[in-house]
Parts: structure tokens; C-alpha cells; sequence
């Protein structure tokens, strides 16, 4: 691939930065800090993605209690050192905001601002250069170049107790800014809820549930994949059981209301409407919708119900199609408390995902 004089500056930046010697700095703190000489059991891209994305962290008092008073100087984060491939260089155009949310990650929701503190700050906003880093890593990565980045923040950022909030804006790739992957060590706790499908569909697509997604006080995540258009619609049909719906047995047969072939599996009790997304690399359509899963413990273990019913009118009479249903349990809590990851892959989204028992580890400096 033909580089530019851009590029290959940037990228030129990227080997000085993984050769230069690491600064000294005390009060370092490592969040979650088990994870300061160990392996986390996961891997993310954070910031560091090679697409433009928008994500908060929000870090209880409780992993920060060496910070408090004391100015935050730079960030950084490590390799993943379980994968054994090398890792090419590149850099990324970032922007991060800090702030003191007056709520706990806890309490954190999927809309940006309402988790934003009045102390508002942009940190950096500038470019990040990635190493380039060897294959089959030290495990864990050593917290030096170049099997870690450093960023050094163009305004130090006084941590004064409470929540803390790190926004990152990652900016689009272009020619002259090539974002690689550069995967980092996180905390990812596999286990979630579970689903299990009920029945079949007469829609030629699938519908998934991240169950990782499904625990309590995150977002669930429900998508539908298949041949279903760009730009059509539909919706996520929710309920509370799987048996009786209007007084009739489940699953019910809906040839007579002109969808032959469909049925009902699921008493519908609310809906979540979608629009479908393509997925060129696959010649399919991708719906999905998020879930807000309370934060109560007395809902560990609840079980609902959910089924697709897609927008097609020249399917059949009805112009409905359905995906098969699913029966779905919610998980427990997250074992990583006191922190909360808010991620969407639109830039100016004002709202994302709520991910609990995922988390980047990350090493907070001054």
C-alpha cells in the first residue's frame, strides 16, 4: 500500500515514541489495580479503534483514593499479550474530556451528558502514535514502549474525589492518518445471562443476543442479521411469556391473518423499533436495539421473551415477516465494581451502549 509524506511522518513519530525512554512519575494507579502485574482475562480497543467511535469511563472513588489532590498527567494502556501477533504502528486522532460526575458509575445511563460532571475539561486533543510491537509479548506486556502507549496530556487534570469520567472522541481514519489494530489488555468478564431460541422463523435472518450484555444495570443487546434491506424497519417484540397470548396457546399460526408460513411465539407486551444497517462485507442487513437493564439485584435470573416481526409488504397479506423467538435470562451483577464503560460507534451520538463487566486496564499517571 502506497504511503503518503503524511503517513509516513506520522508513522515515523510512532517509532520514535515506542524507542523513547519512559518518564518517571509516582502515584501511578492502575485501574482495575489486580491487573497492575497480572493479565486481565479479555482484550478492547478503547480509544485506540481503527473507526470512529465515542466512549465514557466512569471510575469510582474506590479505585482512585491514591489520586485524590493530585494532578493526573498522562494515561496509559498496555498490549493485550495473550494473542501472539505482531502489532503494526499507526497513529489515532483522539480527543479526551475529564470531568467529576456527581453520580456513581453505578448510576451512570446511556445518555453522554447526563454523566458528565460541571468540571468539564478537554485533556488532549491531538494524535497518538502506535507502536509497532512484536509478536509473542512478555505476559503480562511490560508497561513500557513498545508494548504499551502513553498519553501525555496536554492539560493536567486535578482528580478531587468522587466519580471520575473519561471521555474519548475517536476520530475517523483517512490516508494520512492510518488507525491499525491495536488491541489492549481489558477486563472482560465472559459470563452474562443466556438466551435460548424458541421455534423458527419465517424471516431469513437470525436473531442474536449478546448474553455477555444481558447483566444487570447494562444495556442488552438484541440484533437481527440477514437478508433483510438497508434502510427497511421492524421491531423487537418483548414479553413475558411464551405460552398464552390474548387467551390462545403459543406458538400461534398466523396464516390466518395472511402471514403463512409465520408464527407468534412470544405474548408481545412492548416493542423497540429498528432500522436496518448494511454489512457490505457480508451482502446482509443488520437491525439492533438496547435493552436498559435495571440495576436491582432482585432481578438476577428474570426471564422475558422476544421475537422480530419485520416490515416486508411484499412478503404476504400481512406484510410482516418474523424471526424465531428467544427466551431470555438476565444475569447477575458484574464483578468489577465501582466502574462503568458507555461506548456507541457514532461519533455524534448522544447515547450508547452500558457495558458492566467490560473495562479497559489503564494506568493513570502524574
Amino acid at each position: 500500500m502506497m504511503r503518503t509524506p503524511i503517513a509516513s511522518s506520522l508513522l515515523a513519530v510512532a517509532a520514535v515514541v515506542s524507542t523513547a525512554p519512559a518518564q518517571r512519575r509516582e502515584a501511578n494507579v492502575v485501574v482495575p489495580a489486580v491487573y497492575g502485574d497480572s493479565e486481565a482475562p479479555g482484550t478492547a480497543f478503547w480509544a485506540f479503534s481503527p473507526f470512529a467511535s465515542r466512549h465514557q469511563l466512569l471510575l469510582g472513588s474506590s479505585h482512585l483514593t491514591e489520586l485524590v489532590d493530585r494532578p493526573i498527567t498522562a494515561i496509559q494502556v498496555r498490549r493485550n499479550a495473550s494473542g501472539s501477533e505482531a502489532l503494526a504502528a499507526g497513529v489515532v486522532r483522539l480527543r479526551l474530556i475529564m470531568s467529576h460526575p456527581s453520580q456513581a458509575p453505578a448510576q451512570a445511563g446511556e445518555t453522554f451528558a447526563a454523566n458528565r460532571g460541571p468540571t468539564e475539561s478537554i485533556v488532549f486533543d491531538g494524535v497518538v502514535a502506535l507502536p509497532a510491537a512484536p509478536s509473542t509479548p512478555p505476559l503480562p506486556a511490560p508497561w513500557a514502549a513498545p508494548h504499551s502507549v502513553t498519553i501525555d496530556l496536554d492539560q493536567p487534570f486535578v482528580y478531587t474525589g468522587g466519580t471520575l469520567c473519561i471521555e474519548s472522541e475517536t476520530m475517523a481514519p483517512s490516508s494520512a492518518l492510518p488507525a491499525p489494530w491495536w488491541p489492549i489488555d481489558a477486563h472482560v468478564e465472559r459470563a452474562g445471562g443466556s438466551s435460548t431460541p424458541i421455534g423458527e422463523g419465517c424471516l431469513d435472518a437470525i436473531a442474536g443476543i449478546d448474553d455477555a450484555s444481558l447483566r444487570l444495570g447494562a444495556s442488552g443487546a438484541l440484533y437481527l442479521r440477514g437478508t433483510i434491506t438497508p434502510g427497511s424497519s421492524g421491531v423487537c417484540l418483548l414479553g413475558l411469556s411464551a405460552t398464552h397470548f390474548a387467551g390462545l396457546p403459543l406458538p400461534l399460526d398466523l396464516a390466518p391473518v395472511g402471514a403463512a408460513g409465520c408464527w407468534l411465539h412470544i405474548a408481545p407486551a412492548a416493542s423497540l423499533i429498528a432500522t436496518a444497517e448494511a454489512l457490505p462485507e457480508v451482502a446482509t442487513g443488520l437491525a439492533n436495539v438496547r435493552l436498559a437493564l435495571p440495576l436491582a439485584p432482585v432481578m438476577a435470573g428474570s426471564t422475558f421473551y422476544s421475537q422480530w416481526a419485520w416490515i416486508d409488504g411484499g412478503a404476504n397479506p400481512l406484510g410482516l415477516t418474523f424471526s424465531a423467538g428467544s427466551q431470555i435470562m438476565v444475569g447477575g451483577l458484574s464483578q468489577l465494581r465501582d466502574a462503568c464503560w458507555i461506548e456507541s460507534g457514532n461519533l455524534t451520538s448522544s447515547s450508547g451502549w452500558v457495558m458492566r463487566g467490560r473495562f479497559p486496564v489503564l494506568r493513570l499517571m502524574r
